[in-house]
């Protein structure tokens, strides 16, 4: 060992210590003699101990509680028995599963892995929870059938919207005049209908079933009738001399509307028959081909 070492460090030892105390003595002789600085140093070091307490106390808790806590459940949660609809199986382990009893009290062994059947569940009696569950599918399937019912309406109502009603020949007369321009003396005009021969005095019918809207006399048509049907179709019928309905009334296909008149369609007397589709004129012939016969 070099004691040469250990004597060099032995007084470089006390001479350090004895600088420290040198000024640890002269310290305390200006704190006696002039005590208010060292007074305010020590307000300065209580406060500012007592301001970082209170920074190390504020991020702790804020640290604590943003932090989730875990959810901790004991042993005896499990042996409370499993939630509704939840099938019953035999545990492993240090934690005690849920068995049923017998008749005589004694509880039923479940092989691990087990699984109660329904069937055993059957006697038991229902949960406040499996009741509403049970509600909650009923007002389901209530809900399923509404709208399946709702859906099943619109498709008939629209159904019945784009269907073309079955329109019939109104007389048994033949085509006189067809949809299109004709010219009337030195004057062209568009006809938006079919004119159809038809002696006087004889029955005009509707061509399908509908409800009267108008009855009218009209200058150039003379009496005419209106009939409106599904899906925003609607027929005129002009040229009648008598009239046999009312506004308002239910008519069906075949039903006689009055009687043809001696005014003349063209060359000889008929009737004019017009159909429309939201008010829109549509020609006779496309939806009643027999008409051209």
């Amino acid at each position: 060992m070099d004691w040469r070492y250990l004597r060099h460090f032995w007084r470089s030892f006390r001479l350090v210590l004895r600088k420290w105390m040198l000024a640890a003595v002269r310290t305390g002789e200006k704190i006696r003699d002039n005590p208010l600085p060292f007074r305010r140093l020590a307000l300065f070091f209580l406060a500012g101990v007592l301001f970082l307490s209170a920074l190390v106390w504020g991020f702790t808790r804020r640290v604590t509680v943003d932090k989730p806590v875990p959810l901790s459940l004991e042993e005896d949660f499990y042996s409370e028995g499993p939630l509704p609809g939840d099938a019953q199986i035999a545990g492993s382990g240090s934690g005690r599963a849920h068995v049923p009893e017998n008749e005589s009290g004694r509880e039923q062994a479940l092989a691990p892995g087990s699984v109660r059947t329904p069937g055993e569940l059957a006697g038991e009696e229902p949960m406040p929870n499996a009741v509403n569950l049970s509600r909650m599918q009923e007002e389901i399937t209530e809900l399923k059938h509404r709208v399946q019912e709702l859906a099943g309406e619109k498709e008939k109502g629209a159904w019945e919207e784009s269907a073309v009603p079955a329109f019939g020949r109104p007389v048994q007369g033949r085509l006189l005049r067809s949809t299109g321009w004709h010219r009337y003396g030195n004057e062209w005009r568009y006809h938006t209908g079919v004119d159809l021969s038809l002696p006087a005095g004889r029955n005009v019918m509707a061509a399908a079933a509908g409800r009267v809207r108008e009855i009218r006399n009209d200058p150039l048509l003379g009496w005419v009738v209106t009939i409106d049907h599904n899906g925003g179709w609607s027929s005129l019928y002009g040229h009648l001399s008598e009239v046999m309905v009312t506004p308002g009334f239910q008519v069906q296909k075949g039903t006689v509307l009055g009687k043809s008149s001696a005014s003349t369609c063209g060359s000889e007397p008929g009737i004019h028959f017009s159909l429309y589709h939201h008010g829109n004129p549509v020609d006779p012939l496309s939806v009643i081909p027999s008409l051209a016969d």
